[in-house]
């Protein structure tokens, strides 16, 4: 028999999994269902000092041109929980956005990224770009660009040594705003582009 704060409960879990999966949509609660919500929370309430106990780091994947010609690296967000193991960013972001903590995190991502690059390119290294993938929270905040331009002048790195990609569905949330975000962001000089090209308004199942 189940306590009246239970069933409150289960029934907060359940209506959060109905909000997530979309309108018009029944859920009924289970065991994983259960689980999986525990789980969320348990991230979410870990994810705030992920950062300050260093559990989260970057790993930079190169990126090559058509010649094979290295043109730079993309910096990719780890996280290894001390109890969890490995978490996803595809499973940690969404959580990370929803509960506003994706500014900081997303500040933490571009300094420590360019901070790398500029140290790469006074040990000699060549010239190369850092890619930063920008999430939908941080490209819709006013404050991005004097972000960007923060970070590079606190590093001292040339703008065009950076490169902000963002997903098509974020560029076409709101065309006018996204569009005058980005010619702020381009007139900094830094680089844009769109990641996951042709997996969303571009797929060839739309057209």
């Amino acid at each position: 028999r189940l306590t009246t704060g239970e069933v409150f409960r289960r029934g907060g879990i359940t209506l959060a999994e109905a909000k997530r999966r979309g309108r018009g949509r029944c859920v009924r609660y289970d065991a994983e269902l259960g689980a999986r919500a525990g789980r969320r929370q348990l991230i979410q309430r870990d994810l705030r000092g992920a950062l300050a106990s260093e559990q989260v780091y970057l790993e930079y994947q190169p990126q090559v041109d058509m010649l094979g010609q290295l043109r730079g690296v993309e910096a990719l967000i780890r996280w290894k929980h001390p109890e969890l193991g490995m978490i996803s960013p595809a499973e940690f972001i969404p959580l990370a956005e929803s509960s506003g903590q994706i500014l900081s995190i997303g500040a933490w991502v571009m300094r420590t990224a360019v901070r790398q690059m500029k140290q790469w390119i006074d040990a000699g290294l060549p010239s190369n770009v850092v890619a930063v993938n920008l999430s939908a929270v941080q490209f819709r905040d006013p404050g991005l660009p004097e972000l960007v331009q923060k970070v590079l002048d606190d590093a001292g790195l040339p703008p065009s040594c950076l490169e902000l990609e963002l997903t098509e569905s974020v560029a076409a949330h709101n065309p006018a705003e996204a569009g005058q975000m980005m010619d702020r962001l381009h007139a900094l000089g830094v680089r844009l582009s769109i990641d996951d090209f042709g997996t969303g308004f571009s797929s060839l199942s739309h057209l």
